[in-house]
């Protein structure tokens, strides 16, 4: 049979074609959980159990005296006391200073 991915199917059913499909769940958790075993390489999946999806994440919040932008291309201004708030979250594959790695 063919082992290519034709769509997906929802909880309700559902089959949704597609000529592809991208998931933002964990590799471990895309290849392990929701797809079906036997229609992966036993390689890949050995490969994929022993993978580590643990990543320190951080969220760094700053402000400005500048407007708000939305990034859609409108401008507001900030309601509150800060003209500017802005949240950017940053991942590192490891613990170690990025010197270490």
């Amino acid at each position: 049979s063919d082992k290519k991915v034709q769509g997906v199917c929802l909880q309700d059913g559902t089959e949704v074609k597609s000529r592809l499909v991208l998931s933002n769940a964990s590799p471990r958790h895309t290849f392990l959980e929701l797809t079906p075993q036997e229609d992966l390489p036993l390689e890949f999946v050995q490969r994929i159990s022993r993978f580590d999806t643990r990543s320190p994440v951080t969220k760094i919040n700053g402000e400005d005296c500048k407007a708000v932008n939305s990034g859609c291309g409108s401008v507001a201004p900030f309601s509150g006391s800060l003209k500017h708030y802005q949240q950017q979250p940053l991942a590192s594959p490891s613990m170690l200073h990025p010197s270490q790695l």
